[in-house]
């Protein structure tokens, strides 16, 4: 059986990885979109989340996060916005304004 480290490994095209070295270098690893790109190579890299969250001053949920969004969405789900909440809302009840 595989361990979970080979289970969840992330692959990455030529063009990807490009793409988020460019990311990663590009904001000169002080913004956001900078340590997403750097949580993603550094996961294809077989870093494991651990060592990652060492590295970067995160937490294990930033990691496990970002790696999953990027294995839904690849490159393009690291630009793109939270999708929105739910606003106006508390359960089934609603919230008057």
């Amino acid at each position: 059986m595989k361990s979970k480290a080979c289970r969840d490994a992330i692959v990455l095209t030529d063009g990807e990885r490009a793409a988020l070295e460019d990311l990663a270098l590009q904001h000169l690893g002080h913004s956001a979109g900078a340590r997403r790109a750097c949580i993603i190579l550094l996961s294809a890299d077989g870093r494991s989340v651990t060592d990652i969250c060492n590295m970067l001053g995160c937490t294990r949920q930033t990691v496990v996060s970002w790696r999953r969004r990027f294995q839904r969405a690849r490159v393009e789900g690291l630009h793109r916005a939270r999708s929105a909440r739910r606003l106006g809302s508390c359960g089934s009840v609603p919230i008057q304004p």
